[in-house]
């Protein structure tokens, strides 16, 4: 009989399976473990788990999503936990959830499973793992600080919704009961110091919606192509009508309120020179941080902003 392997930093992909999820998830947990001899709780490290404010978007799919944010007055080199839609379960449910942008570019394990009926997920990651003797030591941590976003979780309206939504929507809260084996909350501190239950706090998330797009996809098929560089130039220069994205937003790439060359430069600096990102909501589906601009009205397509 085969045995299911995980290979570290191939990420939720490598995990899909069932047999293939437990493994990649014992893997995390060998490291996070507390140790059989591990010396009393040092009562100094103060850490704090929650949940950031409600990124809402997108009301004919009901598409919102928030951040997972944690406070630590110490380095950490390896975090678990389980999250649980509580109160108002039957109207949200958990589509997707990805690295947060507060974590290092590249980790050494991450996995982030969904259980079944999309009412709760787990995450774990291991930033660094062991480093061989003869390889000088490159350790990758979260250092200490307030509000590092960890994870993005995106929910969305269940099909079966029932309407009006309640009123609050739904809430959520950490738990360490998911799981086969349940993945505690746990956070490793740098130096293979005793791994330990940070304090976390629930979250109530409203029934409120506002428009949704990613920047620089002017013609919203929900990706970069030299097309969206194409549409801009046409509406600028060849009188063609609104970019096919029906959102003006989509084209002002660098968000300053004006349509102009710089747009469409900035985005094939990002896609072909090694650019910065279009302005936020960048790449990702997110509300307009500038609602008061010229283009206020935004009709991005739903699909191009559904969890994959």
């Amino acid at each position: 009989m085969s045995v299911p392997t995980c290979t570290p930093g191939t990420g939720v992909r490598a995990c899909r399976r069932r047999s293939v999820r437990t493994a990649c998830i014992a893997v995390t947990l060998a490291f996070i473990r507390v140790p059989a001899a591990a010396a009393e709780r040092d009562t100094q490290r103060s850490a704090t788990l929650k949940f950031g404010d409600l990124i809402a978007c997108a009301p004919d799919c009901g598409i919102s999503g928030l951040d997972i944010l944690l406070s630590s007055d110490f380095a950490v080199e390896a975090f678990s936990f389980g999250i649980g839609l509580e109160d108002g379960a039957n109207y949200f449910e958990i589509c997707g959830l990805r690295p947060g942008s507060g974590l290092p570019s590249e980790t050494y394990f991450w996995t982030a499973v969904v259980q079944e009926g999309a009412k709760g997920a787990i995450v774990a990651a291991v930033l660094s793992g062991p480093v061989p003797d003869t390889e000088p030591a490159e350790k990758r941590l979260l250092a200490p600080g307030d509000d590092i976003a960890l994870v993005r979780l995106n929910l969305r309206v269940h099909e079966q919704a029932p309407a009006p939504c309640p009123t609050p929507l739904v809430k959520l809260c950490f738990t360490g009961d998911l799981g086969t084996p349940p993945v505690r909350i746990r956070l490793s501190p740098e130096g293979g110091a005793e791994s330990f239950e940070p304090q976390s706090e629930c979250r109530e998330v409203p029934c409120a919606h506002s428009p949704c797009f990613k920047r620089g996809d002017a013609d919203g098929d929900g990706k970069y192509t030299i097309g969206d560089a194409i549409q801009i130039l046409n509406y600028l220069f060849a009188g063609a009508q609104e970019p096919t994205s029906k959102c003006l937003d989509t084209a002002d790439v660098d968000d300053n309120g004006q349509l102009i060359i710089n747009d469409p430069i900035w985005l094939l600096t990002h896609m072909f020179a090694g650019g910065p990102e279009p302005a936020d909501p960048g790449p990702h589906c997110g509300p307009d941080p500038t609602p008061d601009d010229d283009y206020v009205d935004c009709e991005y397509p739903c699909s191009s902003c559904l969890c994959k």
